[in-house]
């Protein structure tokens, strides 16, 4: 017995509205993860960003709960110091649901006594990791 042309229609179009969805799910899926890469490395820009202002109270804001004093040992680092963020981007390595590695290209550029020193950025892989609803810079390698 032969299906009808009715039933071939209405199995036709439950595949095609299955791949749909499917279709729709994934890019669901690529879309979130991309936005929380792009918001981890976010994160890590404007820690850098606070530092170069001497702002420890941002610092300590984008910070993990268990980087905060480490945070402040950073800042204490560039305090009495003019500095700027010269050509820095970051963008997210490996990454999970709650987990970042950060890798940044760019540099610091601090003025010490009227003379410029570049401290490259590129070497370090910062850890960002989604603490209280939001990612926080917790430290580097």
């Amino acid at each position: 017995m032969n299906a009808t042309p009715k039933t071939n229609r209405n199995q036709a179009a439950r595949k095609f509205l299955a791949g749909i969805l499917l279709l729709a799910g994934l890019t669901i899926l690529f879309v979130s993860g991309c936005a929380a890469a792009d918001s981890a490395s976010q994160a890590v820009e404007g820690y850098l960003q606070a530092l170069v202002e001497n702002d420890g109270d941002r610092m300590v804001n984008l910070s993990c709960a268990d980087w905060e004093d480490d945070a402040r040992l950073d800042l204490d680092a560039f305090m009495g110091v003019t500095a700027h963020l010269e050509n820095v981007a970051c963008q997210a390595g490996e990454t999970s649901s709650d987990t970042a590695a950060i890798t940044c290209t760019g540099q610091i550029v601090a003025s010490y006594n009227g003379e410029a020193q570049s401290f490259d950025i590129s070497g370090r892989t910062f850890q960002v990791v989604q603490e209280a609803g939001a990612w926080r810079m917790c430290g580097y390698r």
